[in-house]
């Protein structure tokens, strides 16, 4: 293995921050092996921007006497911050507090588990608890409230689907379906995006990125991705759009976030994509603001990142507040109780172990 070759494909690595130590160890056992074509990827736990939920894996391949990165295969789950309110007589706010506790990579309705209940009681105690859980999100779920539907799709999203207990909803092909992670395929020879700048490309920012040019001169540029249009199985359409003056829009703004000493630090982390936080009159107001290179300005995104003006990005988030097909009819007259470990099989929903 020639080490100089290692050397500069983990420096690489480094400079486009990748963050998962464990890639380098798998580019050193793919050089050591001879291999000219070649993919690795982190290990298995997620990695978290924000909360959003992010893997990807490398693609390498050898051109003419040269190892090279060639692709990166980026996959974001986004996870949008969740718009509490009361439906149904159920307060959204205090059913996430309820969730937040649950270790959510246990799978509670196994067999295995249901077992060890007839005698752990602190396992029986939790599993009372996702029982009513699971119980008022399907409540929420037949309240025939588009609002209601939404927020009850993103607590699972958000607690349920990285785990076992995904499986288990009975509404999962639905939650799968409205919460599908966003995909692209880069192409590292054409463009080399950072890591971050990929992930902010996929949730749906501009990046500026410097193109070369014949002969020996370069341009700034900046990429957007379009994330309604397909051009192949793996990737989307690149909008480009030409540089303008991101400092002169800034001092049209009065927040201190983005003036002063914080202006070069706020520009490079517009210029990379980043969601910038400005706050507004009070503590725990804010809102985000990112670069719009369309009509060459900014956009701003209230704290559910909903856009605040025409024209601009429009989150992934409303599509969850669409109505899911042939669902049933609201249940408003019907009475609920409570259940517990026992009277969920009363109920018919199972067998109780024996």
């Amino acid at each position: 293995m020639d080490s100089g070759i290692y050397a500069r494909l983990c420096d690489q690595i480094d400079t486009l921050g990748y963050p998962d130590h464990t890639l380098k160890l798998k580019l050193y056992d793919a050089l050591q092996e001879g291999l000219e074509q070649f993919t690795i990827q982190p290990g298995p736990r997620l990695h978290y921007v924000y909360e959003d939920r992010v893997k990807f894996h490398l693609d390498y391949k050898k051109i003419g006497r040269e190892l090279v990165l060639t692709n990166s295969l980026m996959a974001v789950d986004r996870v949008f911050p969740i718009e509490h309110g009361l439906y149904g007589g159920i307060n959204t706010a205090d059913l996430e507090q309820l969730m937040k506790p649950v270790n959510w990579k246990i799978d509670y309705l196994s067999k295995e588990n249901l077992q060890r209940a007839k005698v752990d009681h602190q396992l029986q105690h939790t599993m009372t608890r996702v029982l009513n859980i699971m119980q008022k999100l399907e409540t929420l779920m037949l309240t025939g409230d588009q609002d209601a539907v939404r927020v009850a799709m993103q607590l699972q999203h958000r607690y349920f689907l990285p785990g076992p207990m995904g499986a288990e909803t009975r509404l999962r092909g639905q939650l799968k379906e409205n919460t599908r992670p966003l995909f692209h395929d880069f192409d590292m020879q054409k463009m080399p995006f950072t890591y971050k700048e990929q992930i902010n490309l996929l949730c749906g920012r501009s990046v500026r990125k410097q193109i070369y040019t014949v002969p020996g001169g370069y341009t700034w540029q900046w990429h957007k991705l379009q994330l309604d249009k397909r051009i192949a199985e793996s990737r989307y359409g690149m909008e480009t759009f030409p540089d303008f003056d991101l400092n002169a829009v800034l001092n049209r703004l009065s927040y201190p976030e983005v003036n002063g000493k914080n202006r070069h630090g706020a520009i490079q982390n517009l210029r990379a994509g980043e969601l910038m936080t400005v706050l507004l009159n009070g503590p725990g107001e804010y809102q985000y603001l990112a670069a719009d290179p369309g009509p060459r300005s900014v956009i701003f995104f209230d704290h559910f990142l909903y856009p605040q003006k025409a024209g601009g990005i429009t989150p992934i988030s409303t599509l969850l507040k669409q109505a899911p097909p042939n669902r049933p009819p609201p249940l408003a007259n019907r009475k609920h109780r409570k259940l517990t470990f026992t009277s969920f099989f009363r109920k018919g929903k199972g067998k109780p172990p024996a």
